[in-house]
């Protein structure tokens, strides 16, 4: 098993991106059940377990969620900047 990137469909992007700025705007109570909705669909079409969000605008969004949350055992969503952070930390930082 490995690790791939994916960069998703035009209509994936672009609703990612819709959604984050929804997010920024009005808080992310009103979109997560929508945010989830795409993470699964996504799930599905590129048949993976995990999806991760790594574009810098969700970082963002992603303090105003709050911290990493799990729902109904399916999606896990974390910070894609937070992650990158650690492995950098952890790799280049703790083995000096």
């Amino acid at each position: 098993m490995g690790i791939y990137a994916v960069y998703p469909e035009e209509m994936y992007f672009d609703k990612i991106h819709q959604l984050i700025y929804k997010i920024k705007l009005d808080g992310p109570s009103l979109y997560q059940s929508e945010l989830i909705a795409v993470a699964k669909s996504l799930a599905k079409l590129y048949h993976v377990s995990q999806v991760l969000f790594a574009c810098t605008e969700f970082h963002l969004v992603y303090q105003s969620m709050c911290s990493n949350f799990m729902v109904d055992n399916e999606i896990f969503i974390l910070d894609g900047l937070s992650v990158a952070a650690d492995f950098i930390v952890k790799e280049h930082l703790d083995n000096s």
